[in-house]
């Protein structure tokens, strides 16, 4: 893993869904604050660090990562980055200890604010499809009720049906499991928005209409599913991602305390 001197920043959209969303009003600018003591703090202790030190921090930061996902973020973030900084660097000193967790730390963080992004941005892309599917079945109602003025004799026809003969036509719609998709980093799994094609209605008797209609009306609840599925999955990460920060705004004043001598002596 290569130790990142800074982390991407979400754009404004994905940063307003995150403050609204997952974040108390009057802790947004503290929250922020920290996020940008600790990039700070990362791109100093960076620069400091020998070439072998960098090294040694990408596998013990792999080595954290491996271990957290492993456990499915049952695991204590602070002590399992300081085993892995250990397993490294041995008996180092604590006064260096501190900036290396820091390091490690910093890397799963900024893991997980990609992975965040990349499911902010599939749940915007969800809702998209969402919207223009009410649409679409608002638009074959009001052609249905058209047809039903028009053809009232097969309005009749349809409403003579047997509940049996319904019951077999609603059999015969079956739901699709959601599609999965995977973070490019942490490899968290999430439903894909699917791709869903819709006919042209316009040659549709009204039997086939009704349902047609019935259709999109089950393949939307599904895409209402998959979102909420989604917005779960979303509310986890982001509290793993509270977690991790956290912990990296407790050790921040003593990562600011260590002298830039005793990280840039660091092998």
């Amino acid at each position: 893993m290569k130790i990142q001197t800074g982390s991407r920043v979400p754009g404004i959209f994905l940063l307003i869904i995150i403050v609204c969303l997952f974040a108390p009003a009057h802790s947004a600018t503290q929250t922020q604050d920290i996020q940008k003591e600790i990039k700070r703090q990362n791109l100093r202790i960076t620069k400091l660090l020998q070439p072998s030190a960098k090294q040694k921090v990408a596998q013990a930061a792999q080595a954290y990562e491996n271990r957290v996902i492993s456990s499915n973020w049952q695991v204590d973030y602070h002590q399992a980055a300081v085993e892995a900084v250990r397993s490294q660097f041995g008996n180092l000193q604590s006064t260096g200890i501190d900036a290396l967790v820091q390091l490690v730390m910093f890397e799963l963080w900024r893991a997980e604010e990609a992975a965040l992004e990349e499911m902010l941005e599939e749940m915007h892309r969800m809702n998209q499809v969402k919207k223009r599917q009410r649409e679409y079945i608002n638009q074959l109602k009001k052609q249905r009720a058209s047809a039903k003025k028009l053809i009232r004799r097969e309005y009749q026809d349809l409403k003579k049906q047997s509940s049996a003969t319904r019951v077999q036509q609603q059999a015969r719609i079956v739901k699709k499991p959601p599609k999965t998709a995977a973070t490019r980093q942490l490899r968290i799994s999430y439903p894909k928005t699917p791709t869903i094609t819709n006919k042209d209605a316009k040659n549709m008797t009204l039997v086939e209409l009704d349902k047609y209609v019935e259709e999109k009306e089950q393949e939307l609840d599904s895409l209402g599913g998959f979102s909420e599925e989604l917005s779960l999955k979303l509310q986890i990460l982001m509290d793993h991602r509270s977690k991790i920060i956290q912990t990296l705004s407790n050790i921040l004043k003593k990562i600011s305390q260590t002298s830039d001598s005793i990280i840039s002596n660091i092998k």
